[in-house]
């Protein structure tokens, strides 16, 4: 049999429709049923006899837990977390018990609106998966006796109550407790292993909890708190249940260094790209394989339209990147879409050809090959970024969906053809002349640097400064030498688990050997065996940083390069020369493996 109760509003005001909450977490009802409501008296009172499960110290949210099981979060703001406690009065603490109308806290709405937040207070009952159904009350104007939800429980609860998480969900509902919860994220996203959260505040992260979790590392780098999770970071993301592009919608603006906020854009420009990438890069290895087998003829109609597939990725990186670029900067994405097209649009890129002199209102215009460059797309969305908020700020909010893309679009396509696009490529072609020459100078001593330092570039982040100049040495030459003595790295990690799981009698250590060999053996992935080997025995890590500087020595000596950037066994007919990789291959498994078999796993430590 069903039971119903209602649960009353802790606020009196106005029914605002969801649909006009200008936060997407809250927009969305992601946390649970929600009620927006326009303040009134700006008095939030306990609503019933309750616990304090959550106060936070700038007072502008509040949890409660009620006798009866519903747990309700309020939200003063949106956004009011920048305000640090100005124009708020908390006066109950975390943990305090409550009795029905108890005075919890006041704020001052004016001030609040004069800082342009909006103040807009959100009531959510964040634990509606426990119960039947939380219905969420039709009333437009609302007092401190106005019922805002039903909630319904009955026989169904028990059977919900006692579903079980499968292990996704769960370590996914354990990661949000650790990093703070909802109200702690500016935003999330994933790539091939990690989740990456940047977070509002750091210092509230239980660390020591979240490291108990089935993750396999912990890093703070490039003003991101990113948790390694392996392959199965996808699943657990999508019970994360932030939007597409990873927002809140609720962005404090927290001081970042500008060091780390470039990095920021370029891994959260970059991140979303990596598995087309590796898709496309896939397919180029199949057409390498079919053509080498006499399957196909290049000049066959199935390898035409393979290798369309295969390049289409690279050929229209512009248009994809500005997608990218954009979401990350919280832009209109199809704008910068448009403005990457318009740099490969034929009527443009026909004036290459023409005779005579190519200018714009007069000026002289460069007209460039734009196809698979990365630099000059970089340049015109960051523009976009300046022209779009400045033309939100002094047009009416009326003409904003008109007159916004068209101003952005005559503005910024004219300057990104006059200027950024110009500067890119002969930036990108300083740094291609750049990699070309320490190569030139002593290609076995770079290689072996930089292969020997990569795995700790690749923990830090920093390598998503180089991926860029890799990308775009593939489109000017063809090929790239840096990522061809760099891919030996992985091979690498491929010889560490065979070590590993041959060495150590450890049941555990050998499933997390055989485990992190096939994802780095298929596809390149090394975290995994990153995280759940080197970084426990250090003398694996010196055995690695060893075994890739000479891997990486050698690519530079016998020469190899990179025709697209995924690895795995299935893409070694892309690298070239194709023998001169596989030794490589042969060496980086090898090697390792040989070591840990002589000198041992060393002493487990941090």
């Amino acid at each position: 049999m069903l039971n119903k109760f209602s649960v009353v509003s802790p606020i009196k005001g106005k029914r605002i429709c969801l649909d006009e909450v200008k936060d997407d977490l809250f927009r969305s009802s992601v946390m649970g049923p929600t009620v927006a409501i326009d303040a009134q008296d700006c008095m939030l009172y306990a609503p019933e006899d309750a616990v304090m499960s959550v106060v936070f110290d700038t007072a502008h949210a509040y949890g409660l837990k009620f006798k009866n099981g519903v747990e309700m979060l309020v939200h003063i703001g949106i956004n009011t977390v920048e305000l640090n406690g100005e124009g708020f009065e908390a006066f109950v603490k975390q943990g305090d018990s409550v009795k029905k109308g108890t005075l919890l806290a006041k704020f001052d709405k004016e001030l609040i609106a004069s800082k342009g937040i909006d103040p807009t207070v959100m009531v959510v009952i964040t634990n509606a998966a426990q119960f039947e159904n939380v219905v969420v009350k039709d009333a437009d104007l609302i007092d401190l006796h106005t019922a805002v939800f039903e909630v319904i429980e009955g026989e169904v609860k028990e059977k919900k109550g006692n579903k079980k998480m499968n292990k996704n969900e769960q370590l996914a509902k354990d990661i949000l407790t650790c990093v703070g919860g909802y109200e702690n994220i500016n935003k999330v996203t994933h790539c091939s292993t990690r989740l990456r959260f940047n977070l509002k505040d750091e210092t509230i992260v239980k660390e020591a909890e979240l490291k108990k979790l089935n993750v396999l590392k912990v890093i703070q780098a490039g003003g991101q708190y990113q948790v390694v999770i392996g392959p199965e970071v996808s699943n657990v993301f999508k019970y994360i249940g932030f939007n597409d592009n990873g927002t809140s919608g609720s962005e404090t603006k927290e001081k970042v260094s500008p060091v780390n906020k470039v990095f920021d854009i370029i891994s959260g420009s970059f991140s979303p790209l990596i598995p087309v990438f590796c898709g496309a890069g896939l397919i180029k290895a199949l057409c390498a394989v079919l053509t080498m087998l006499n399957i196909l003829q290049t000049t066959d109609s199935t390898y035409l339209i393979l290798s369309a597939a295969g390049n289409s990725v690279f050929y229209f990186l512009p248009i994809l990147l500005g997608v990218s670029i954009a979401k990350k900067l919280n832009l209109n994405p199809y704008v910068a879409a448009a403005i990457g097209a318009a740099l490969m649009e034929p009527n443009f890129t026909g004036l290459a050809s023409a005779e005579g002199a190519v200018t714009f209102a007069g000026i002289p215009v460069m007209v460039s090959d734009y196809s698979s460059s990365v630099l000059p797309i970089f340049g015109a969305v960051i523009m976009l970024y300046v022209v779009e908020n400045l033309l939100k700020k002094y047009l009416p909010a009326d003409v904003h969906i008109i007159f916004v893309p068209f101003l952005s679009l005559l503005i910024v396509v004219p300057l990104t053809i006059l200027i950024f696009g110009p500067f890119g490529i002969y930036l990108g072609n300083a740094l291609a002349a750049f990699i070309s020459f320490i190569m030139g100078k002593s290609a076995i001593l770079t290689g072996a640097i930089v292969a020997g330092i990569w795995l700790f570039v690749v923990v830090l982040g920093l390598h998503w400064a180089i991926i860029p100049i890799m990308i775009n040495n593939m489109a000017l030459n063809g090929s790239d030498p840096l990522m061809g003595v760099l891919q030996g790295a992985s091979w690498v990690v491929c010889g560490i688990a065979i070590g590993t799981f041959l060495k150590t009698k450890d049941t555990r250590l050998k499933e997390v050997a055989i485990s992190g060999f096939i994802p780095a053996f298929l596809s390149g992935i090394s975290e995994p065996i990153l995280y759940g080997i080197l970084f426990r025995y250090k003398r694996t890590l010196v055995i690695s940083v060893i075994s890739m500087a000479v891997c990486g020595a050698l690519g530079g000596m016998i020469g190899v390069a990179a025709t697209q950037l995924a690895g795995g066994i299935f893409t070694i007919f892309t690298y070239i020369p194709i023998i001169n990789y596989i030794i490589v291959i042969l060496v980086a498994i090898i090697l390792p493996a040989v070591l840990i078999m002589i000198f041992g796993l060393g002493e487990e430590g941090e």
